[in-house]
């Protein structure tokens, strides 16, 4: 927890927040939660929502990815999409599909795909 909290003061912008909800110093009392939960968003439009718990190996693996973005705004931008990347990849647990590249909403997987409106979203709720 030190070295999170350490980190935590360095990062910048949406690093810093990001970092700070992982730590667990946003959570109240009153949340049941006893782990950090994103929503993920499939299916084309959102059609579909499943639920994502994050592991304290993926709450390490995020904190090491934004802690290297504190140097500069180009460092920012690689340890954000390094994020996304690995949000990515963890989709799977949440959707049991994996979102194939440039694949339409007529595939076999249509539930677990996802399009631009679908990534977004879950770009958004992993920086919130």
């Amino acid at each position: 927890m030190r070295v999170l909290r350490s980190l935590i003061l360095r990062a910048p912008g949406p690093i810093l927040a990001l970092l700070a909800v992982l730590d667990g110093s946003q959570v109240r009392a009153s949340d049941t939660l006893t782990r950090p939960q994103l929503e993920v968003c499939h299916g084309y439009g959102c059609k579909f929502r499943s639920k994502l718990v994050l592991t304290a190996v993926d709450q390490r693996r995020f904190a090491t990815l934004l802690g290297t973005g504190s140097k500069s705004p180009s460092s920012e931008r690689s340890a954000i999409s390094g994020s996304v990347r690995y949000l990515e990849n963890l989709t799977r647990k949440a959707t049991g599909f994996v979102d194939e590249p440039k694949s339409g909403p007529g595939t076999k997987c249509g539930t677990g795909q996802m399009d631009c409106i679908d990534e977004s979203t879950n770009t958004h709720s992993l920086l919130v």
